[in-house]
């Protein structure tokens, strides 16, 4: 969380990040393992907090950290969702990359906390997932084999959504409010949540379509996407070249495709 915060605040550079890595030392050797990764293709190896920020950049740092903080809980199968092992934490991650491009596409608009709200934003799923009755978890099913999308269902049956918990599961955890905001209306992003829940909206629709695009049967809300790029003034062609930069960048920095949902990122 205060990686997040330094990263937020515009007046803060390299140097105050890396004095939040280096209070952590295990966050701090994979930040620094990545950056002197072969990804990386640098002549010469770095070896303090600053020079791997300035190498690899706040977003990335953030999101690598951030990664492996929450890595253990996103692993977990969700069978109400019908998440094998991983595959939220794929998707999340997938989402987070998409959040770092689209950060640069929309200058003003959008921030680095975007990164961390777009690897977040379904955390809600992994407590929905633990509650749920039988008789709750079935009509879920047989509204979600007509059509209904999980968070629509959710509402009508159980009168709160995944969302909505993840924002209570973030503010408890004491995030910043715009986060957990962003995470709460981030499948209607026109009620709530400003920029970031729209930017939400379109980094979770190319998670799902990368995931579509690999043969995983995913529901993909291109319309929400459509109007979320709108509202933040990205034209169509912005999206999908999206689709081909964060399949391009997961293939850089883990050596394959996102076919599976392996957990070796």
């Amino acid at each position: 969380m205060e990686l997040t915060r330094a990263a937020a605040d515009p007046e803060n550079g390299a140097s105050d990040v890396a004095k939040v890595l280096n209070f952590d030392q295990a966050m701090l050797t994979k930040v620094l393992v990545e950056a002197n990764s072969a990804t990386q293709a640098a002549a010469h190896a770095v070896g303090t907090a600053q020079d791997a920020v300035m190498r690899l950049g706040v977003l990335r740092v953030v999101s690598l950290a951030l990664s492996d903080a929450v890595s253990e809980l996103l692993e977990r199968p969700i069978p109400a969702y019908g998440l094998e092992y991983c595959e939220l934490s794929l998707h999340s991650q997938l989402a987070s990359v998409a959040a770092e491009r689209l950060i640069p596409l929309t200058p003003g608009l959008l921030r680095g906390e975007l990164v961390t709200a777009s690897l977040l934003h379904d955390i809600g799923k992994l407590v929905v997932g633990q509650i749920l009755s039988e008789t709750e978890l079935g009509a879920l099913r047989a509204a979600r084999n007509v059509g209904c999308q999980w968070h629509t269902a959710e509402q009508e049956i159980l009168g709160v959504d995944h969302a909505e918990v993840g924002r209570i599961m973030l503010d408890a955890w004491g995030f910043p409010e715009d986060i957990g905001l962003a995470v709460h209306y981030h499948h209607s992003p026109s009620l709530g949540g400003g920029p970031m829940a729209h930017g939400i909206a379109i980094a979770d629709a190319v998670a799902h379509g990368i995931r579509d695009r690999a043969g995983v049967d995913t529901v993909v809300d291109c319309t929400l996407a459509l109007s979320s790029a709108s509202e933040l003034r990205l034209a169509p062609e912005s999206i999908k070249n999206l689709f081909d930069d964060v399949e391009r960048i997961w293939l850089e920095r883990t050596g394959h495709k996102p076919e599976s949902a392996g957990c070796d990122t």
